[in-house]
């Protein structure tokens, strides 16, 4: 064992078990004044490794009622139970000690069918074909360590076993797992419904589900049975979700070379559920705008996030359940893998969706973004506790990691970069890896030294900025350093082997170049051309380019000429607004790089104009009625004005996904810039849509809810409101939602967060909080918010919640070093087990963002006066 590996939080390793029999009785239906329970009973079979008279489970929040210990030839013993809350643990205690063999460990037990959304849990909803009545469902959520709510195991990803599940239930109910049904028995309005066994998997993947549903169903390619469930009556809503599983699963078992191992594949809609999706085996569990479509009131952007939510868990099914990352540390082998293959996928799919480029805004940039912190952590960060896993479900993990597999995806081709996958999960399937398992296949298949070009990238935190130098003779020099956004150096100096994508106009073909070590120099590229020369092709790498002034002045140019790809271009506006942020380059030039955007029309170009846009003028414009405000309104009129008008508020027939999203996108920021004739046309659409004069088709519905709220106040607020409570379409609610936090009346705002807390699902209170926050006259009240329910929401949602860590951003998007002390000193004596390093990010956040004013206000005022 390694001294990394002694310090983490683990079971003893006296015990290993090969088969779960499991038996669950959950009582959805309380007597009144009760709380919803289970009962269960477990045969778990085990091997003793060793002499002991001890072994130890995971067991959390159980009431493990007796437990007994048999030998191979069925001699039982009844053991003690000790149960360790700290730990989560449960030790089983016999009088003697038990010799190394085949054991089998008897328990049975009770927990609380929780609302936490974690462990088993039960979810309420209305009933679709009768609002006035409530329904129930019992779900389980089990990654990453909470299988030992539902019943005491060995929890932990490398302990692997096969499950055998027994499930009692009402009789009208439906009971799924992640095998099929081998045997129901029904009695009394009672049914025991038996799965078959499962294959060797981590407990984590275990799911069982029992509820009142409907489904549609298929038949893969390969002959896979694959089945959408939902709550009764709302099973069409699923076909679009149908479709694209049908044709990603077998998409997957191509390209891996592996066939999908189970004999179907059920994905299910859960009304109140923490995530967007969970990918257990044969079981994938959904937050209802992950799964669900209506043709007639979903937009564009709801159907791309179904295609690449349903393409990332079913990517899971190979990266994730057939191969299983060896502990915590390497979540990113499931969870950047899948990000990554999902945009493969979906390309696919769809290739008229430009994924890989919407990868760059929507992927690389938010991964930059938040590794630019010191307080980020690398892409392998060491987990010594169960407490501390949550915190790492984050953009390093997901985003980085997708940004880590592309780079070297892109780098050795992705021919190449395929045939070392395959063997890679061929060599591991139904067991575990490590990074360096993964690196060494690569190796194999491509003949390069992966482990030392990609070691640094997995290991250390951060990424670096290549600094460029024009040398007397035209040569070009290029010098790498830790890019923090905070202006700082990282003392370790810390270098990374950068594979350098070169593009040089005129080409159509990039080429690479290695930088190993501080300083070098390129070959291929003299500044003293007059043509421009693009380092980091397409983006592909993960790094900021600090040019010198002479390449940087051709390439803003190239950009007005629209002679770079969407990528490059982007990634231009990207870098120099990071470069000002962290104080290597003056906001007024970064500003001069956003005017040359004048003439776009590429959507996800469009994106990151309007993200500078928005981050700029909350910034440096905080009151509405400054001259920095009405400056931003007028740069935010002559970039997007032109495209507003071209796009048109009506979808022309055939027209283009991306065509829909960029409508949607423009409209919205033109919006949010409070452009007159747009807020005057929003206004006039949504008075129709809610008179009942005319449709309002959904890509637009958002903005002008948003629109209806800020200018009609209490008026448009009460119609929004209605629309909320009269759907029965979660993602029409989240668009409300979203849209009543713009009412300009303060009293309402406060309203609406107490309305929340007292009305709104759970799994969504964090979505009305945060567009609360992002009002300007909200965020105040916000932040007071917070800090009065913080421990009622720890309580209600559990230590270490993301629905928790999310409002903790939102809300503290401050820029005064006054707030950042205030911020800290809250929290100083609040409960943050699990929230450490999030806290951690929006201090030095706030900070960040009180330096770039103090630094830059004066130079944005008189800039934007000019424009």
């Amino acid at each position: 064992m390694s001294e990394v590996e002694s310090k983490r939080v683990v079971l003893p390793k006296n015990a290993k078990p090969s088969h779960y029999d499991l038996e669950f009785s959950p009582d959805l239906f309380p007597a009144e004044g009760s709380v919803p329970t289970f009962e269960g009973s477990a045969t778990i079979h085990v091997k003793l490794l060793e002499a002991t008279n001890t072994i130890v489970l995971n067991a959390k929040e159980l009431n493990v009622t007796s437990g007994s210990i048999c030998s191979s030839d069925d001699f039982c013993v009844r053991a003690e139970i000790s149960l360790d809350t700290k730990t989560q643990t449960v030790t089983l205690t016999v009088p003697d000690s038990l010799n190394p063999g085949d054991y089998k460990i008897d328990a049975s037990f009770s927990g609380v069918l929780n609302d936490k959304m974690m462990g088993f849990y039960r979810s309420e909803y209305k009933d679709p074909l009768d609002s006035s009545k409530k329904k129930f469902m019992a779900v389980t959520q089990f990654e990453p360590t909470d299988a030992r709510m539902a019943f005491p195991c060995f929890d932990e990803p490398n302990i692997k076993a096969t499950f055998s599940v027994t499930m009692n239930a009402p009789e009208s109910y439906t009971c799924l797992s992640n095998m099929p049904i081998i045997k129901e028995e029904a009695a009394e309005g009672k049914k025991k419904v038996v799965f078959d066994k499962t294959p060797i998997m981590s407990t984590y993947l275990l799911a069982f589900v029992v509820a009142e549903l409907d489904f549609i169903k298929g038949e893969t390619k390969d002959g896979v049975e694959f089945r959408v469930y939902t709550e009764k009556g709302r099973s069409e809503l699923g076909q679009f979700a149908l479709d694209c599983g049908m044709k990603v699963l077998p998409f997957f078992a191509n390209f891996f070379a592996i066939a999908y191992p189970l004999p179907k594949m059920d994905m299910i809609a859960i009304p109140d559920f923490a995530a967007g999706a969970m990918e257990n085996w044969g079981l994938v569990t959904y937050r209802e705008t992950a799964l669900l479509l209506d043709p007639n009131q979903s937009s564009a952007q709801a159907k791309a996030r179904v295609a690449e939510v349903v393409a990332h868990e079913l990517a899971h099914q190979w990266f994730g359940n057939l191969v299983t990352m060896d502990w915590w540390t390497h979540l990113w082998l499931n969870e950047g893998f899948a990000t990554w293959a999902a945009d493969l996928a979906v390309d696919t799919l769809f290739p008229e969706w430009k994924v890989w480029v919407q990868f760059v805004f929507t992927t690389l940039s938010q991964a930059l973004h938040l590794d630019a912190l010191h307080s980020s952590h690398a892409i392998e960060v060491e987990i010594n506790d169960a407490t501390e896993v949550n915190e790492i479900f984050d953009a390093i993990s997901y985003l980085k990691g997708a940004s880590v597999i592309r780079m070297l995806a892109n780098y050795l081709t992705v021919d190449v970069f395929k045939q070392g996958l395959i063997t890679y999960l061929k060599e591991f399937s139904y067991s575990n890896a490590a990074t360096g398992d993964l690196w060494q296949h690569l190796e194999t298949a491509s003949g390069k030294p992966i482990k030392d070009l990609m070691s640094n990238w997995t290991k250390q935190v951060g990424y670096p900025v290549l600094e460029i130098s024009d040398l007397e003779n035209g040569e070009v020099q290029v010098s790498q350093g830790r890019f923090l956004s905070n202006g700082t150096e990282d003392a370790s100096k810390p270098t990374w082997i950068v594979p350098i994508g070169v593009l040089n106009a005129g080409s159509s073909e990039s080429y690479y170049e290695l930088l190993d070590g501080t300083s070098g120099l390129l070959s291929g590229v003299n500044t003293n051309s007059s043509e421009w020369t693009k380092l980091n092709a397409y983006q592909s790498g993960i790094f900021r380019v600090k040019y010198s002034d002479s390449m940087a002045s051709k390439l803003i140019t190239a950009i007005g000429k629209s002679e770079l790809g969407p990528e490059d271009r982007l990634s231009l506006l990207s870098d120099n607004f990071a470069l000002a942020r962290a104080s290597r380059l003056s906001t007024a030039k970064a500003l001069e790089v956003l005017k040359a955007f004048n003439q776009e029309t590429e959507y996800t170009c469009i994106l990151s104009i309007c993200a500078c846009l928005t981050e700029l003028s909350r910034l440096f414009a905080q009151k509405t009625d400054s001259e920095e405000y009405r400056g931003f309104k007028r740069l935010a009129e002559q970039l997007l004005g032109p495209i507003g008008k071209a796009v048109g508020w009506d979808a022309k027939p055939g027209e283009s996904h991306i065509q829909s999203l960029l409508r949607s996108q423009v409209i919205g920021s033109l919006i949010e810039f409070e452009h007159d004739e747009t807020m005057t046309e929003a206004v006039a659409r949504f008075k129709s849509f809610v008179s009942g004069e005319a449709e309002l088709i959904p890509d637009l519905r958002l903005p002008c809810y948003f629109a209806a709220v800020e200018v009609l106040g209490k008026e448009g607020y009460d119609a929004v409101m209605k629309i909320y409570k009269e759907s029965d379409l979660n993602e029409e609610m989240v668009r409300c939602m979203r849209a009543l936090g713009a009412i300009p009346d303060v009293t309402v705002l406060e309203e609406t967060l107490q309305w929340a807390l007292a009305e709104v699902k759970a799994q969504d209170i964090f979505i009305v909080v945060n567009s609360v926050a992002k009002n300007r006259r909200g965020k105040d009240l916000a932040w007071e918010f917070l800090q009065k329910e913080w421990e009622n929401l720890v309580e209600r949602f559990g230590k270490g919640s993301h629905l928790n860590t999310r409002m903790m951003t939102s809300c503290t998007e401050f820029s005064s070093e006054e707030k950042a002390v205030e911020v800290e000193k809250f929290f100083a004596s609040a409960t943050i087990v699990g929230a450490t390093r999030t806290l951690e990010q929006c201090l030095e956040s706030i900070r960040i963002r009180a330096s770039w004013f103090q630094r830059d206000a004066e130079e944005v005022h008189a800039w934007i006066s000019t424009v």
